[in-house]
């Protein structure tokens, strides 16, 4: 072992001596003239070297133990990660579903919130009663009939007579009371009465004749549409009457003018001094109008 080291270690140094330029030492491979010196470095060098190989190997051994124990808890913590990542989807997907649930349910509480409030709006009068009960405003009237005077038609009066064999009602006051039973049998037979008179009423109704109405309808839309045209044709003749006259009343108009200063009116418009062509024209047309 020793010799092999030592071979080692002159092939290192003599490659190092080689590549660097430093004179490789002869006395390296020169044997020891003492063998005793010789071996006493020799076992001076290998207790060295065991202790050194030996520290070498515990080092090695710890760091391979180390090394074991961090490969393993990588590993633990890699499958931790692994595990704590499937949780943290789990969480992350029964998140979600918790929102959705969370929502729905805000919904259903609204929707019950706005159905109870409908119901409360719907209740305001029961809860109006109710209230008055708790309150103590009930049993304050009671409807017995005293001091309520009632006042029977006497046409329902008469009829009810006439048929009082027929029917079982009973007095109206009964020991100064009012009887709330025979008023409403009263009321029952005045309605029973009504629709009675009702039917025969619309028995005897008028009936429509349909046929004869659009018969007149139609009639009367002729005529309509005579008076319309009647109406168009005198409206052009007073037109035309109209102009005619105008025409008429102004020739007559230019006939007098014509008579009274020897020209038409229109013709003084071309003069080049109209005004003083005019003047004795007009004066005779003043004593024409004088005599």
């Amino acid at each position: 072992m020793y010799h092999l080291s030592r071979y080692v270690l002159i092939q290192h140094i003599k490659m190092y001596s080689e590549g660097a330029g430093i004179p490789y030492p002869k006395a390296v491979n020169s044997r020891p003239s003492d063998f005793y010196k010789a071996a006493a470095r020799y076992s001076m060098a290998y207790n060295r070297f065991l202790r050194t190989v030996k520290k070498e190997d515990i080092l090695i051994q710890d760091y391979q133990k180390k090394a074991q124990l961090l490969v393993k808890q990588i590993r633990e913590l890699r499958s931790e990660c692994a595990e704590l990542h499937k949780r943290l989807q789990k969480v992350e997907q029964n998140s979600d579903q918790n929102l959705s649930i969370k929502a729905e349910s805000v919904q259903k509480v609204r929707a019950m919130w706005a159905s109870i409030m409908e119901t409360l709006k719907l209740l305001e009068k029961e809860k109006e009663v109710v209230d008055s009960v708790l309150k103590g405003h009930v049993d304050q009237y009671v409807l017995d009939g005293t001091d309520v005077t009632i006042c029977v038609p006497r046409l329902l009066l008469d009829k009810i007579e006439n048929v009082m064999y027929k029917l079982q009602i009973g007095n109206v006051y009964e020991a100064g009371k009012l009887n709330v039973l025979t008023v409403i049998q009263l009321l029952n037979e005045s309605l029973k009465m009504l629709m009675s008179e009702r039917q025969q009423v619309d028995q005897e109704a008028l009936k429509l004749d349909v046929l004869c109405i659009e018969g007149k309808t139609k009639f009367q839309n002729e005529i309509f549409l005579g008076l319309k045209s009647m109406r168009h044709k005198l409206k052009r003749e007073d037109h035309v009457s109209i102009n005619e006259s105008i025409a008429e009343k102004q020739t007559e108009w230019d006939m007098k003018w014509e008579s009274c200063l020897g020209q038409s009116p229109f013709c003084l418009i071309k003069d080049q001094n109209p005004v003083s062509s005019i003047f004795p024209q007009c004066g005779c047309f003043g004593r024409c109008k004088r005599q």
